[in-house]
């Protein structure tokens, strides 16, 4: 697929950086208790959004987390892996981006129903369980309709060429008018799923003062 870059080597991510690809993925495999362990935890519902730095990446996870999960769940073995894990892709990100930290976000419900692009420079987006993000490349979409404001049935041409992520996968969308269209698929807009999007350590400062609010009042529809 054009303008796609694949690999399922962490390292290759400068690649990506300095190439004109719209989209990495990272391919890693599910650990094997993984979708056990999520079933149980997407019973609550999660919203987390904070700021991870490249240091104290575990710690401050942690402390995110710590009134969202519930007490039993923190005692499986599976809930450290996570959290290392999200930890370590905090760093990757933060380095990624050549910045000291970067802005966390967790939910179990997401509402981008619509194709859209990034407005930022790079979003880095983890199912951990449920469907993926949903994308289609620029030969199966009418961008043109997109650009006018049209509903999703005028923007995609092919539906036989929508692609979708696979759990666990690491997927680095790069942002701007130019890039790739994707959203939330329709299984995530009507089932719990559990997404990490990561962002650049001023993002939700923005948005927080575009809406003139604060992350307990933030709605779910801005989460993607």
């Amino acid at each position: 697929m054009r303008n796609i870059y694949i690999t399922s080597d962490i390292k290759n991510l400068s690649k990506f950086l300095n190439s004109d690809e719209q989209l990495c993925v990272v391919n890693r495999q599910k650990p094997i208790n993984a979708c056990k362990y999520f079933k149980k935890l997407m019973e609550v519902d999660i919203r987390i959004i904070g700021k991870v730095s490249n240091k104290n990446g575990i710690s401050e996870i942690t402390n995110l987390l710590k009134d969202a999960v519930p007490d039993e769940l923190k005692h499986f073995s599976f809930y450290s892996l996570w959290i290392s894990d999200m930890a370590h892709v905090c760093k990757l990100f933060c380095e990624f981006m050549n910045s000291d930290s970067i802005d966390f976000c967790l939910s179990t419900k997401r509402g981008c129903r619509r194709y859209h692009v990034d407005h930022v420079p790079f979003r880095l987006l983890i199912t951990y369980a449920g469907k993926g993000t949903e994308y289609i490349p620029d030969e199966a979409a009418n961008r043109k309709a997109f650009f006018n404001g049209a509903p999703n049935e005028e923007i995609i041409i092919d539906k036989n060429k929508r692609y979708y992520m696979e759990p666990w996968d690491i997927s680095i969308f790069r942002g701007g008018k130019n890039g790739l269209l994707h959203r939330t698929p329709d299984a995530a807009l009507n089932e719990p799923s559990l997404l990490l999007r990561l962002d650049h350590q001023k993002y939700w400062d923005y948005i927080f003062k575009q809406n003139n609010n604060s992350i307990f009042d933030l709605s779910i529809k801005n989460i993607k």
